[in-house]
Protein backbone atom coordinates (compact mmCIF):
# COMPACT_ATOMS: atom_id res chain seq x y z
CA UNK A 1 0.00 0.00 0.00
CA UNK A 2 1.33 3.68 -0.65
CA UNK A 3 0.28 6.55 1.22
CA UNK A 4 0.75 9.81 -0.38
CA UNK A 5 1.18 13.19 1.96
CA UNK A 6 2.07 16.76 1.50
CA UNK A 7 4.07 19.05 3.59
CA UNK A 8 2.67 22.72 3.14
CA UNK A 9 6.23 24.42 2.09
CA UNK A 10 6.59 26.46 -1.21
CA UNK A 11 9.53 27.23 -3.42
CA UNK A 12 10.35 23.49 -3.93
CA UNK A 13 10.64 22.47 -0.40
CA UNK A 14 13.93 24.54 0.32
CA UNK A 15 12.63 25.82 3.40
CA UNK A 16 11.39 22.23 4.43
CA UNK A 17 14.99 20.77 3.70
CA UNK A 18 17.05 23.55 5.35
CA UNK A 19 15.09 22.73 8.84
CA UNK A 20 16.19 18.97 7.89
CA UNK A 21 19.49 17.46 7.77
CA UNK A 22 20.66 16.02 4.33
CA UNK A 23 23.07 13.14 4.63
CA UNK A 24 24.86 12.33 1.47
CA UNK A 25 27.00 8.93 1.10
CA UNK A 26 27.50 6.53 -1.74
CA UNK A 27 25.07 8.65 -4.22
CA UNK A 28 22.17 7.98 -2.04
CA UNK A 29 20.85 11.02 0.15
CA UNK A 30 18.91 10.77 3.43
CA UNK A 31 17.22 13.85 5.04
CA UNK A 32 16.80 13.56 8.68
CA UNK A 33 14.67 14.04 11.15
CA UNK A 34 11.91 15.82 9.09
CA UNK A 35 12.14 12.59 6.96
CA UNK A 36 12.54 9.92 9.58
CA UNK A 37 8.91 8.70 9.80
CA UNK A 38 8.09 8.50 6.02
CA UNK A 39 9.78 6.05 3.41
CA UNK A 40 10.60 9.00 0.42
CA UNK A 41 10.09 12.65 -0.39
CA UNK A 42 9.65 13.84 -3.89
CA UNK A 43 10.68 17.32 -4.23
CA UNK A 44 9.89 20.13 -6.85
CA UNK A 45 13.49 20.01 -7.60
CA UNK A 46 13.20 16.76 -9.55
CA UNK A 47 15.12 14.79 -6.95
CA UNK A 48 13.30 11.99 -4.90
CA UNK A 49 14.86 11.77 -0.94
CA UNK A 50 15.45 9.36 1.06
CA UNK A 51 13.68 8.67 4.62
CA UNK A 52 13.87 5.38 5.97
CA UNK A 53 13.87 3.68 2.29
CA UNK A 54 11.87 0.32 1.51
CA UNK A 55 13.14 -2.18 4.08
CA UNK A 56 12.48 -0.20 7.25
CA UNK A 57 8.56 0.08 8.76
CA UNK A 58 7.35 3.20 8.63
CA UNK A 59 5.97 5.66 10.95
CA UNK A 60 3.71 7.74 9.00
CA UNK A 61 0.20 6.03 9.69
CA UNK A 62 -0.41 4.30 12.45
CA UNK A 63 -2.25 0.82 12.06
CA UNK A 64 -0.57 0.93 8.11
CA UNK A 65 3.01 1.45 8.85
CA UNK A 66 3.67 -2.54 8.66
CA UNK A 67 1.79 -2.61 5.91
CA UNK A 68 2.68 0.35 3.53
CA UNK A 69 5.54 2.82 2.08
CA UNK A 70 4.82 6.42 2.65
CA UNK A 71 5.61 9.16 0.53
CA UNK A 72 5.83 12.90 0.57
CA UNK A 73 5.32 15.96 -2.33
CA UNK A 74 6.68 18.67 -1.10
CA UNK A 75 5.05 21.45 -1.42
CA UNK A 76 1.54 22.87 -0.10
CA UNK A 77 -1.15 21.07 -2.23
CA UNK A 78 -4.55 21.99 -1.34
CA UNK A 79 -5.41 24.74 -3.86
CA UNK A 80 -2.73 23.91 -6.57
CA UNK A 81 -1.16 20.41 -8.11
CA UNK A 82 2.11 19.55 -7.90
CA UNK A 83 4.64 20.59 -10.80
CA UNK A 84 3.94 17.74 -13.71
CA UNK A 85 7.80 16.33 -12.92
CA UNK A 86 7.10 15.95 -9.30
CA UNK A 87 4.05 13.55 -10.10
CA UNK A 88 5.89 11.65 -13.33
CA UNK A 89 8.57 11.31 -10.21
CA UNK A 90 6.15 10.04 -7.52
CA UNK A 91 4.84 7.28 -10.60
CA UNK A 92 8.12 6.07 -11.04
CA UNK A 93 9.04 5.45 -7.62
CA UNK A 94 5.93 3.57 -7.06
CA UNK A 95 6.62 1.43 -10.89
CA UNK A 96 10.27 1.17 -9.23
CA UNK A 97 8.97 -0.30 -5.93
CA UNK A 98 6.84 -2.95 -7.62
CA UNK A 99 9.47 -3.77 -10.11
CA UNK A 100 12.33 -4.27 -7.28
CA UNK A 101 9.74 -6.78 -5.01
CA UNK A 102 9.54 -4.23 -1.94
CA UNK A 103 5.45 -3.48 -3.03
CA UNK A 104 2.93 -5.98 -4.59
CA UNK A 105 1.93 -5.81 -7.98
CA UNK A 106 -1.53 -5.77 -6.30
CA UNK A 107 -0.78 -2.45 -4.11
CA UNK A 108 -3.52 -0.15 -3.18
CA UNK A 109 -2.99 3.66 -3.35
CA UNK A 110 -4.31 6.22 -0.67
CA UNK A 111 -4.23 9.47 0.56
CA UNK A 112 -3.26 10.04 4.21
CA UNK A 113 -6.71 11.42 4.52
CA UNK A 114 -8.05 8.17 4.16
CA UNK A 115 -6.06 7.11 7.46
CA UNK A 116 -6.23 9.76 9.67
CA UNK A 117 -8.17 12.94 10.64
CA UNK A 118 -6.35 15.40 8.06
CA UNK A 119 -6.25 17.75 5.42
CA UNK A 120 -3.38 16.14 3.90
CA UNK A 121 -2.26 15.46 1.13
CA UNK A 122 -4.25 18.46 0.36
CA UNK A 123 -7.50 18.96 -1.88
CA UNK A 124 -6.07 19.21 -5.12
CA UNK A 125 -3.27 16.50 -5.25
CA UNK A 126 -6.04 13.80 -3.08
CA UNK A 127 -8.01 14.79 -6.19
CA UNK A 128 -5.13 13.96 -9.13
CA UNK A 129 -4.44 10.56 -7.30
CA UNK A 130 -8.32 9.33 -7.33
CA UNK A 131 -7.49 9.41 -11.02
CA UNK A 132 -4.29 6.96 -10.70
CA UNK A 133 -4.11 2.96 -11.16
CA UNK A 134 -4.48 1.16 -8.06
CA UNK A 135 -6.25 4.35 -6.07
CA UNK A 136 -8.81 2.81 -3.24
CA UNK A 137 -11.42 4.79 -2.27
CA UNK A 138 -12.93 1.97 -0.24
CA UNK A 139 -9.91 2.76 2.56
CA UNK A 140 -11.51 5.42 4.77
CA UNK A 141 -10.95 4.31 8.86
CA UNK A 142 -12.20 8.13 9.40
Amino acid sequence: MWLLYHVPYTNNGVEYLRQSRLTCLGGGCVVTPRLRPLHFAVGGDGSIYEGRGWKAVGAHASGYNSVSIGIVLIGDFVSQLPLAHQLELTKELITVGVELGYISKDYSLIGHRQVRSTECPGDALFQEITTWDRFDPTVNTN
